[in-house]
Formats: structure tokens, sequence, C-alpha cells
């Protein structure tokens, strides 16, 4: 599987290094993802234990499918232009957030319909605004945070998989030792 992921990534670079180049919200959401995968990559067989395993195998999973939701966002609504892309990045950064929370309340087992309706509207409305390249302003977002707030348990602490992996990369990086980026 490291293999696999090693291969993977390089063959991704392009596109993560436009994403960093462009100090695109989507690479810093994911980014402590992939330098957990990156360190654990260059762990020494021996040195692999089965946290490690399984940290490895749900963060390449995560990234794996976040990256192929980028290439389709580009490819699809924006002819493979980063530029048109970066434009929208906040519309398109929500609706793979609202992706991660719904995995999220899945696990914890807090998913309603009521709650599945609502993301879906929301996401059929970042669909329409990004098929007619509208104009939007983050009061947009604002809108969907209050609707989903309306409907979530305010005292439940629900974490994403992005907001999991910032803190097994700050644990790794106690245990370990400033770890390399």
């Amino acid at each position: 599987m490291i293999n696999d992921y090693k291969n993977w990534i390089v063959s991704k670079k392009h596109l993560l290094h436009h994403l960093e180049h462009h100090d695109s919200i989507i690479i810093s959401k994911v980014e402590n993802v992939i330098k957990t995968l990156n360190f654990i990559s260059s762990l020494k067989e021996e040195d692999l234990n089965e946290d490690y395993s399984v940290i490895f195998d749900c963060g390449y999973s995560y990234i794996y499918q976040v990256v192929s939701e980028i290439e389709l966002y580009l490819n699809k609504y924006f002819d493979n232009d980063m530029h048109q892309f970066l434009k929208y990045e906040l519309l398109i950064n929500y609706s793979l957030y609202l992706n991660d929370l719904k995995e999220a309340l899945i696990e914890n087992e807090s998913f309603s319909s009521e709650l599945n309706n609502e993301m879906k509207a929301i996401n059929n409305n970042i669909d329409n605004i990004l098929l007619s390249k509208r104009d939007f302003t983050e009061k947009v977002l604002d809108d969907y945070d209050n609707r989903l707030m309306s409907i979530l348990s305010t005292d439940e602490v629900i974490l994403t998989t992005p907001e999991v992996y910032d803190r097994i990369y700050e644990e790794l990086q106690i245990m370990e030792g400033h770890i390399e980026e």
C-alpha cells in the first residue's frame, strides 16, 4: 500500500503543487493528511505497527477520494482551468466539507434524513452556482452554516477526517520530535 501511495502522490504532484502555489484553502485542509502519510511512508518496515497501518490506510483512502473529487470539479466545471477553479474554491471546499461532515456524522450515528435533505439542497445550490459561473459572496457560506446548525445538535463534538489528521500530525510531532514536512 505504501508503494501505491508513493506512486500515486508522484502522479498528483503537479495538481498538488498548483494548489499549494496558489495558497488554496483546499490544500491547506488536507495538508496534514499528506504530511502524516509522507511520514509513515518514510518509516522503515520494522518501525511500522498496526496503528500506523490503520492511520495510513484511512488517510490514503481519504486523500485519494478528495483529490479525485478535485479533479472531477476541475474537469466537469472548469475545463481543467485552475484559475477558474480557484475563483470558486470556497464553494468547492464547502462541498468537500459537507462530504467530510456527513461521513463523521454517519460514523457517530448522528446522521438524520433531515440533515441529509439539507446537505443535498446545499450541494444542489453549489452545483447550480458552479454550472452557471455565478458570482457569490461568503454570506452564502454563512447561510449554509446557519441552515446546518439549525439541524445539528450543538452539544456533540464531531471531528471530520482532516481534523482527526490535524490531531494525529500534531501527536506525531510530539512523539517523533519535529518531523519533516
